[in-house]
């Protein structure tokens, strides 16, 4: 189970080194951009999880009328966005979780960039959102998909004992069917980007730098035997000696409310 307390620690600890090392998830804030789309003057949006503002900053040159809610769970990482993008009176920096989060009246368009992978239950937090969104409003986001880190925790479940470092993440067919019967789907793709990191040890610091080490509150503690042990297998089913692969499965999405 995800601990959200854990999610908003370990993204403010992270929030310093963030823009440094998230290539992944600027990548998917720059596909992002290709979907972000609407002719109308003036929009309310939001931004689940706006981080520290690198999709933020697309927003605000695309709907320079709009008023924008930039939400997200962790206090370091509002306010590295904060410091990035100033005081502006069309912008309001609301430290919440999305499932709490309410307003008065409903939103046009809702945005969020590699964040929904942090919630436990997509079926509540779809039914959430379908809830603040006004009629014909739209959710265009990405989030990380079920072959995400598929070697890490495959090398874990091939450990002697019971490891389990890597929270589960969602196919694109289990997510079509949570959102088909409120949502229309406009447009979906999915993409897998494979990154090369020296060591298993390198790719786990990268993940700590930016908040994402896993949040599932199991307490477990990788010993140096057991991390050994980690690098042998993974080097051995998914490197070359030198190097490991690590698959980011990546999914994009664009909703209309049905009803």
């Amino acid at each position: 189970m995800i601990d959200k307390d854990r999610v908003s620690r370990n993204f403010s600890k992270g929030a310093s080194t963030y823009d440094k090392a998230a290539i992944i998830q600027k990548h998917m804030a720059d596909k992002m951009e290709i979907f972000v789309d609407g002719s109308k003057e003036s929009y309310r949006i939001l931004e689940v999880g706006c981080g520290t503002g690198i999709f933020s900053e697309k927003l605000l040159k695309r709907f320079p009328n709009s008023r924008v809610d930039l939400l997200d769970i962790s206090p370091s990482m509002l306010e590295k966005a904060r410091e990035k993008l100033g005081e502006d009176e069309r912008i309001s920096y609301v430290l919440s979780d999305i499932e709490q989060h309410v307003i008065e009246g409903k939103y046009d368009i809702i945005f969020s960039n590699a964040t929904f992978q942090w919630i436990e239950n997509q079926e509540n937090l779809f039914k959430h959102l379908h809830s603040l969104l006004d009629f014909g409003g739209k959710i265009v986001f990405s989030t990380f998909g079920k072959r995400t880190y598929c070697e890490l925790r495959e090398s874990f479940e091939m450990m002697e004992g019971s490891f389990c470092f890597s929270q589960d993440f969602i196919s694109t067919g289990a997510l079509k069917e949570i959102v088909e019967d409120s949502f229309l789907l406009l447009a979906s793709d999915e993409e897998y980007m494979v990154e090369s990191y020296p060591s298993v040890l390198d790719f786990l610091k990268m993940i700590k730098s930016i908040g994402a080490n896993s949040a599932t509150g199991t307490g477990q503690i990788l010993t140096k035997g057991s991390l050994r042990e980690l690098e042998d297998i993974y080097m051995r089913r998914y490197g070359d000696g030198t190097k490991i692969d690590v698959t980011n499965h990546l999914i994009y999405m664009v909703l209309e409310k049905r009803h």
